[in-house]
């Protein structure tokens, strides 16, 4: 059974998809994202990445850490926090500079969602505000319709 924040998150990425449907300039870059998308080396990349949480994950579960309750949080935080951070990866100079950078950001975004997710659930519509007004899909000036800028 899905809780009210699920429902919430399930509406939103709804009404994306259906945004994207609806727009003909965005259903006709759509083939070209899927082929970006299907690139080797970003192929390569996202197995890594899940091979790499995987194997983390098999340790936990076998150290006693983790728990099959945990799955929905653990998909949650692999696909929120780390595919994100993992694709701004390119512009980073060295294998340090990526290591920190992750680790900062990682640990305040992972905090902060677990945090999220593990309070009581509010109403449906409270939790698609929420959401929307937590996730900030328009950044200052990235075109969102109350920009200054």
């Amino acid at each position: 059974m899905l809780t009210n924040r699920e429902v919430a998150t399930a509406i939103i990425i709804g009404l994306i998809v259906l945004s994207i449907a609806l727009m003909p300039e965005t259903r006709r870059s759509i083939p070209t994202f899927l082929g970006v998308l299907g690139s080797a080396k970003l192929l390569l990349m996202f197995f890594v990445y899940f091979t790499d949480a995987l194997m983390l994950i098999i340790l936990a579960a076998r150290t006693g850490a983790w728990t099959t309750e945990m799955l929905k949080d653990t998909v949650l935080v692999a696909l929120v926090t780390g595919l994100p951070i993992l694709m701004e990866s390119d512009n980073m100079k060295s294998g340090a500079n990526i290591v920190r950078k992750v680790a900062r950001e990682a640990v305040g975004i992972s905090v902060f969602l677990a945090a999220y997710v593990n309070l009581a659930s509010f109403s449906i519509p409270v939790e698609v505000v929420v959401q929307l007004l937590v996730s900030d899909p328009f950044p200052h000036g990235s075109g969102h319709p109350l920009s200054r800028s």
